[in-house]
């Protein structure tokens, strides 16, 4: 994801910020701002990766996963827990369906693009449903393992089931970042041999994952103005409005800010230490109050948002470096980079040293939805990763549970 900062430079000299949104600077100014941004970017990022390698040291971390607390469910349990997953979120994706219309249970697809409408179009919407599925996906690969056999058919036909039900909620990288999740956990517990069969394919998976990114997201656009006109295109509608979302491809992803967002880097850096306060560590607790019922914050990007860009609906983002711009200011900013780096290693020596399937489920859910996305935007993103494993634990734990009270199998002699 750093990397893209460089696309997002050569964007917005080429285009002279012309198309650049979130820029509030004129030409002169902005590419000042710039230049400072890259500085200030550039040492963060190396000071980052010395803090992460220092604490992961040279030794190689060996990956060798074990069931853990898991070996205490029983076989039969995970194949009950596993109908029970795809029962649930089938019945939640109907639910929603019907809410949504009544007469066709595929509309709630067509209008993905429509999610910021979910909660006033349907009654009680709700994807819990869905995250269960996701911990059957979790239990079956875990049961293949057990048993030794193969994934067959049936669970690329589940991931597809899993990837159609979260696309439905209009969450382009929630969803790819899910199933990345997915094929991490699988990754981890293959084979050595199989392992760096997927590392020669890495580079074919990632051009299919942007390519998917691209296409979700002109989708999604073409999606919500089908649904602002009231639904009711035919194919001459889909195809004129994807054929002109496509010409218009580079402004949507970088000059709306889809990528790392400079401009909003350099807005944070105008202002916090000039005319707004250091925020002093304060942002870095916002994550933990998605756990806390009844309570509402409003996180930086959203505090960017409502104070230099009245018109813009929702959060702006100013990236993890910009958040510790905003906290520390540049000096501690960069330097608190080493310790990030630091904190990011240890994670990975954790889960890796304790072994387990858990520990795994929890790395694979960290990796996409915070170690990877973090750069483009803030320490908050921490609850999103950390919901999508929620369920999928309770869901083991439960599968401990119904296994204590389950009759035993009569041993015969």
């Amino acid at each position: 994801m750093f990397s893209l900062l460089s696309v997002n430079s050569i964007y917005l000299i080429s285009t002279r910020f012309e198309f650049a949104e979130h820029n509030l600077f004129n030409e002169g100014d902005a590419i000042n701002l710039l230049n400072y941004s890259l500085v200030y970017l550039i040492f963060s990022y190396l000071l980052f990766s010395i803090g992460y390698f220092y604490v992961r040291g040279s030794h190689k971390v060996k990956i060798n996963f074990n069931e853990g607390v898991i070996r205490n469910i029983d076989s039969r349990v995970l194949s009950i827990l596993i109908y029970a997953g795809i029962a649930l979120g089938a019945v939640n994706f109907i639910y929603n369906s019907i809410s949504y219309n009544s007469g066709n249970v595929f509309q709630l697809l067509l209008d993905f693009g429509a999610r910021n409408h979910r909660a006033d179009d349907i009654d009680g919407y709700t994807i819990l449903g869905y995250q269960f599925l996701l911990g059957a996906v979790f239990l079956y690969i875990i049961k293949a393992k057990r048993i030794n056999v193969s994934l067959g058919l049936s669970f690329y036909l589940m991931c597809f089931f899993t990837f159609m039900l979260f696309i439905s909620t209009g969450r382009i990288f929630n969803t790819l970042s899910t199933m990345a999740t997915v094929f991490v956990f699988f990754y981890f517990l293959s084979t050595e041999q199989l392992r760096n069969k997927f590392i020669n394919y890495l580079p074919f998976a990632v051009s299919i994952g942007t390519f998917l990114c691209v296409s979700l997201y002109v989708l999604r656009i073409a999606s919500n103005q089908s649904y602002i006109d009231s639904g009711g295109w035919g194919m001459t509608e889909w195809l004129a409005s994807i054929g002109t979302l496509l010409g218009d491809v580079a402004h949507l992803i970088i000059g709306k800010g889809n990528i790392p967002n400079i401009p909003a880097l350099s807005t944070v850096i105008f202002y916090y230490g000039n005319y707004e306060d250091y925020l002093y560590g304060e942002s870095f607790i916002y994550w933990s109050y998605a756990f806390i019922p009844n309570v509402e914050i409003e996180y930086l990007g959203h505090s960017i948002s409502d104070k230099w860009y009245p018109s813009n609906v929702g959060g702006i983002p100013p990236t993890i470096m910009g958040e510790l711009y905003a906290n520390f200011g540049p000096v501690v900013g960069v330097f608190a980079s080493f310790f990030l780096g630091g904190v990011f290693s240890l994670i990975y020596k954790l889960c890796f040293t304790k072994g387990t399937y858990i520990a795994l489920i929890i790395y694979s859910a960290l990796l996409f939805r915070f170690f990877f996305i973090v750069p483009k935007v803030e320490s908050a993103a921490l609850s999103n990763a950390l919901w999508l494993v929620i369920i999928p634990v309770i869901y083991v734990f439960m599968g401990l549970i119904i296994t204590a009270i389950l009759p035993k199998k009569p041993v015969y002699e």
